[in-house]
């Protein structure tokens, strides 16, 4: 391990100085991963205080049991893959808790996809949201994973459980059907 800690340390080093109880190494990890986390706990469950719960719950985990943690070999998949995990038991649970209340589904919030009218750019933005969201779910999903939260093929492979042709593939078809969708509209951005 080693004996001082900065922000730009490496995960490997951060990780094996937690495993020694060091706070300073988990609140670099902490710091490092907390925001995008959250964020990709929120594409699940909808709600920017539940996903923070659930980030912190994960974080809080993590530190309880520091002495035998062992993140494998990318620290930044194997804590995405545990706010997924997490994300979907809330879920789960909040399904059977609401199983037999009619009004839960009328409660919840659809999503909204705002248009600033006077900002092209803005505009042009907007159909992109809304595009990707037409696309089918696992291609969406590799999208976000790719473009929103910056992780690379290899790593969205390992997170989802598939092959990285199929991350590749799922990802040239997603492109090509964008670029279809919204050439019509690349005239408000060029032009």
């Amino acid at each position: 391990c080693v004996s001082e800690i900065n922000e730009n340390m490496p995960d490997e080093a951060l990780v094996c100085e937690v495993r020694r109880g060091n706070e300073k190494a988990f609140k670099v990890i902490f710091l490092r991963y907390y925001e995008p986390l959250a964020y990709f706990a929120r594409r699940y469950v909808k709600k920017t205080d539940v996903a923070e719960d659930l980030v912190q719950e994960v974080f809080a985990r993590v530190w309880e049991e520091r002495d035998t943690w062992d993140p494998g070999s990318s620290v930044k998949v194997f804590l995405f893959q545990v706010v997924k995990h997490r994300s979907l038991d809330y879920l789960k649970h909040l399904k059977v808790e609401h199983k037999y209340d009619g009004q839960w589904m009328d409660q919840q919030e659809p999503p909204s996809i705002v248009f600033d009218e006077s900002n092209s750019l803005q505009e042009f933005r907007g159909l992109v949201r809304a595009a990707v969201e037409e696309l089918p779910d696992k291609a969406r999903e590799i999208y976000k994973l790719n473009r929103y939260e910056g992780l690379t093929y290899k790593e969205i492979a390992l997170l989802l459980d598939i092959s990285v042709k199929t991350v590749e593939s799922q990802m040239a078809r997603s492109l090509q059907k964008l670029r279809n969708r919204l050439s019509p509209y690349l005239s408000l951005v060029t032009g």
